[in-house]
């Protein structure tokens, strides 16, 4: 407008109006060059919120790994009270982003800067999530030595706080492979049928279910047993027999509930006819050694989880590997005399307990 209007007046006064066409020339240049100034600057503000957002992805990454490596630690603190040694270790990362605004005369400079500075970040924050990854990998080899070395201690015979636990669990898996070994004998399944691998999904599940060829079996025999194990301990979460690849046909009636509308709540409380194949429940399922011992987070859904101790022992049919009981505990609660476990123990592996036609 400054622009037009000079040049109004030096055509209004003719020679005289010369001052005007030089001061009016000077203002376009001027608004010229301010329209490229804000052009520019808007570019770099937008490389900026770019750069935020990728350093606040970072953060949530971090702050993920740390949490999963504070559930790692304490659960390997619990662990290693059990031997007598205790190791822990915690890891804190807090960073803090600041926004500056400057003079617009000044903005296209100091941006420049602000962009070298939080590439340093950058950096900086990358350094200390190599760090704590380092860390929670330290974490993890220190969890899986002492599931090692109880292990170990637990074939050993030693006796241990979990030691009645494993024994429970090892009968158990030998009796449900007695059952599944009669139920053949019998005619009820065939051995085919049994090992049945081809998992149908079951329509309008979420999460996704399944059925297989030996599924109604499992819903006739394992309840009872099942059911018993896990009241005979208070420190018993969930006991559940699994096939070779994960997969869960009958839990236990708490965790056997009909879905619902809410895919969360269904997480939870509809555990069955599910495969569960992630490491720890492919590590337990396809288990061949006496007793496997592990701990991990267990998906309660809705983004809970809960550090989960496990013990599995391998179910045998006829000599092949069908697959594994888990016995999730804690290491809270009081222990059963053991007089008690091995009651409970030999009434889930009778045959006595068998449904008719299926006692041997």
């Amino acid at each position: 407008m400054l622009a037009v209007n000079a040049g109004v007046e030096a055509a209004r006064h003719g020679a005289a109006g010369r001052g005007f066409a030089v001061i009016a020339e000077a203002i376009k240049g001027l608004a010229d060059q301010t329209r490229l100034a804000t052009d520019e600057m808007g570019k770099h503000l937008m490389g900026l919120g770019g750069t935020v957002a990728s350093l606040q992805g970072s953060c949530k990454l971090n702050l993920d790994h740390a949490h999963r490596m504070d559930d790692a630690a304490s659960e390997a603190a619990r662990q290693s009270d059990m031997l007598g040694a205790a190791k822990d270790a915690v890891i804190q990362a807090a960073m803090q982003l600041g926004q500056a605004v400057s003079p617009i005369g000044q903005l296209a400079r100091m941006s420049q800067e602000i962009g070298a500075s939080m590439q340093t970040g950058s950096t900086q924050l990358d350094c200390v999530s190599d760090r704590i990854s380092s860390s929670s990998d330290r974490v993890g080899d220190i969890l899986k030595l002492s599931e090692g070395v109880v292990s170990c201690l637990m074939t050993m015979d030693a006796e241990l706080p979990i030691s009645g636990l494993a024994g429970a669990c090892q009968e158990t898996a030998k009796g449900i492979g007695e059952l599944f070994e009669a139920s053949i004998r019998t005619g009820d399944i065939n051995q085919e049928d049994l090992f049945d691998d081809q998992y149908r999904p079951i329509e309008g599940t979420n999460p996704q279910q399944f059925m297989t060829r030996f599924t109604a079996l499992t819903d006739k025999l394992l309840p009872d047993i099942q059911e018993r194990v896990l009241a005979s301990d208070p420190r018993i979460i969930f006991c559940a027999a699994v096939d070779r690849n994960g997969y869960l046909p009958t839990h236990n009636r708490k965790f056997s509930q009909p879905q619902s509308h809410d895919a969360v709540w269904n997480v939870e409380h509809a555990r069955n006819r599910r495969i569960f194949c992630d490491r720890s429940g492919l590590a337990a399922a396809r288990n061949r050694s006496s007793v496997l011992l592990q701990s991990y987070r267990r998906d309660m859904g809705g983004g809970r989880f809960v550090v989960m101790s496990e013990l599995t022992s391998p179910i045998l049919v006829n000599g092949k590997h069908w697959g594994a009981l888990r016995l999730a505990f804690t290491i809270s609660g009081a222990a059963p005399p053991a007089a008690k476990w091995a009651k409970a123990a030999a009434r889930a592996a009778s045959p006595h307990n068998c449904p008719p036609g299926l006692r041997h």
